[in-house]
């Protein structure tokens, strides 16, 4: 019995090791990233790249819409592209979003849909493609 606690402890903390090393691999990402719930297209999570990419503080780019990032020639555009559950490759599409100054940047953008506290949400990845880059 005790020997059944023990490999059960090792199993939780061996899963939350593996929670924790994912979440430090998202956060200090170089590369812009964020999570946004499917249903509601709003932004879940998001890491420091993309906080510097847009310039917006953690408190103001997550819970917006991700359709409010789009430059203000898409504004009210809320259609978003993700591939089937089953795709073996993320989609990929290049839009044009805006920065909180309003400046406009050209992202390279990959979506890949997966679970984020048991609800449907889309991992997005940006790449700055503006003059480019």
């Amino acid at each position: 019995m005790a020997g059944r606690r023990a490999s059960a402890g090792r199993g939780r903390a061996d899963a939350a090791a593996g929670k924790l090393n994912a979440a430090l691999r998202f956060i200090g990402n170089p590369l812009p990233m964020w999570f946004y719930d499917l249903e509601t297209l709003r932004i879940l999570d998001v890491n420091d790249a993309a906080l510097a990419l847009y310039g917006y503080d953690r408190g103001e780019f997550v819970g917006r819409r991700v359709t409010e990032l789009r430059a203000v020639e898409h504004a009210g555009d809320e259609t978003v592209c993700i591939a089937a559950p089953d795709a073996a490759l993320p989609v990929s599409v290049t839009r044009r979003h805006r920065r909180k100054d309003g400046t406009a940047i050209d992202v390279h953008i990959l979506s890949h849909l997966l679970a984020f506290d048991r609800r449907p949400a889309v991992l997005a990845v940006a790449q700055d493609v503006t003059d480019g880059r």
